[in-house]
């Protein structure tokens, strides 16, 4: 949460909460086998699938794309 500004994809003056979606969207499916990269499960669901998962959030999947990338290593490094 104190960190996202530091992050590559981060736009001036965007919160937390802009990306916040993003990161849940990545975090939650990174649970995917262990096999699959991040590349094959955008391209199998998480692009298409953004739309439901974003909530109210007004970001389009280009917008959120690196930052759910993010997300998803994260929680990889931590299983």
């Amino acid at each position: 949460h104190v960190n996202y500004m530091t992050r590559p994809y981060y736009k001036e003056g965007r919160s937390f909460g802009d990306y916040e979606a993003a990161y849940r969207y990545g975090w939650e499916n990174a649970a995917m086998p262990e096999e699959m990269t991040f590349e094959a499960a955008e391209k199998a669901h998480l692009e298409g699938g953004w739309t439901a998962a974003r909530g109210t959030s007004p970001f389009s999947w280009q917008d959120v794309r690196e930052a759910t990338r993010d997300a998803w290593a994260h929680a990889r490094r931590k299983n």
